[in-house]
């Protein structure tokens, strides 16, 4: 079971107000660095991370070398633990593996050697994993999972990453809390929030192996999004209304059948009306929940539309991605309205209103089964027609043109950085 918090918004569906190419960064870029965190204090040995009665720090050991096996060949990878050597010790912090290539092997035979027996200095523990990332340039992430509460608190947790945010480092900190209390979840999400991450319940080892391969491998791969947290209407008439900005909203289920069934999740948002002489552009970019097992022949693929109030399209310039089973890697489309001219007596701004709705649709089967949302962050723009010439290759050069048949096949591989309204 898992509770998920929109901290800082971790899946997403991104409705920006730029072209598709720049949702999706270059497909040559390298993964970014990551340090997990692990605690191995004494309560990770209860037996309650399944109906088996397996032990905590037996599930976590399977999730890290389940993330091991699934890391990108390429991958910066460092790992620190705490409380694995000597009970009654706060400083008992280890880093088991400097920030840098993986050696999968050698790695996994290191964390079957480890014991959970000290204590929780969960603080310390991030000052530490952030000192092994000093002189890595460009963004980085942590990805702490803790079972408890600190008992070891020189220094607070959420002072620890006070400190962290405000050393202007580029360090994000994404936190798991595994079997936790009331109080450890507190304390975890303090971190994340103010570190700019997210946070993530998790009760049992299948939830915990999902969730730190997801989290890692998306932080690997840079993903950040922010926008303000919206629920879209299931039908046009019941949109709310969305001024120019950056949202977040989720798209709960894919196709049973992809591209046959049409039962994938539709939303709406009215980003309505437009002034005489203005054009809307939005885009989307989902990201899959990245899981281990997914089925090659299962696609996904987001689509936007933008409608008038009778629901007939108004949109052109459309462009999408479709991906498979690549283990999160972000889906985007885009799509723009043409100017709005209110003496307008045909098209889609007949009426005269200027009203528009975003229309905006999960496709494919990938996951379908699964319940959990994709999340799906939205965010649009209006601009003004200019009316002038620029010079013959300027114009060349900005032209808007969906990608090629090849472009959509590999763009699922690219690397999404953080997307900002423009």
């Amino acid at each position: 079971m898992l509770r998920r918090h929109l901290l800082a918004p971790l899946l997403a569906v991104l409705l920006a107000a730029v072209p598709l190419a720049a949702v999706h960064a270059d497909e040559q870029t390298t993964t970014e660095p990551v340090v997990v965190v692990m605690d191995y204090s004494s309560s990770m040995l209860d037996k309650d991370a399944d109906s088996k009665g397996t032990k905590r720090i037996d599930a976590a050991k399977t999730a890290a070398k389940s993330l091991i096996d699934n890391a990108p060949e390429d991958a910066t990878m460092g790992l620190v633990v705490y409380g694995s050597k000597s009970p009654g010790k706060c400083d008992d912090i280890t880093t088991v593996q400097k920030p840098g290539a993986v050696d999968k092997k050698k790695l996994s035979k290191k964390i079957d050697e480890l014991k959970a027996v000290g204590e929780t200095p969960i603080g310390a523990s991030l000052l530490h994993a952030a000192k092994d990332l000093e002189g890595i340039e460009g963004p980085k992430s942590i990805i702490l999972v803790s079972d408890g509460e600190e008992n070891c608190d020189k220094p607070p947790a959420c002072e620890a990453a006070k400190d962290l945010a405000g050393q202007g480092i580029a360090l994000t900190v994404h936190t798991i809390g595994f079997k936790v209390n009331d109080k450890a979840r507190q304390q975890l999400e303090c971190i994340s929030e103010t570190t700019g991450g997210s946070y993530v319940d998790v009760d049992d080892a299948q939830s915990l192996e999902e969730e730190l391969t997801s989290r890692t491998l998306r932080a690997f791969q840079g993903y950040s999004t922010a926008g303000t947290p919206i629920e879209g209407g299931t039908r046009l008439h019941e949109a709310p209304l969305m001024v120019p900005g950056q949202y977040l909203d989720e798209l709960e289920k894919g196709e049973t059948d992809s591209w046959n069934s049409n039962d994938g999740t539709t939303k709406y948002y009215k980003i309505g009306p437009l002034q005489p002489g203005q054009y809307a552009h939005f885009s989307a970019t989902m990201i899959p929940e990245q899981k281990i097992d997914a089925d090659d022949d299962d696609p996904a693929k987001v689509i936007v539309e933008l409608v008038n109030g009778q629901g007939s399209k108004c949109s052109s310039g459309d462009s999408y991605t479709v991906g498979s089973d690549e283990l999160g890697r972000p889906l985007a489309a885009y799509t723009r309205s043409p100017e709005f001219v209110q003496d307008s007596s045909y098209g889609c701004f007949a009426d005269g209103t200027g009203e528009l709705f975003a229309k905006v649709t999960r496709e494919g089967s990938l996951f379908h089964e699964d319940p959990r949302p994709w999340s799906c962050a939205m965010c649009w723009s209006l601009r003004w027609m200019q009316r002038c010439w620029a010079p013959r290759q300027a114009r060349r050069t900005s032209r808007s043109r969906s990608p090629s048949p090849e472009r959509q096949s590999r763009s699922s591989a690219a690397r999404a950085s953080t997307t900002r309204c423009r």
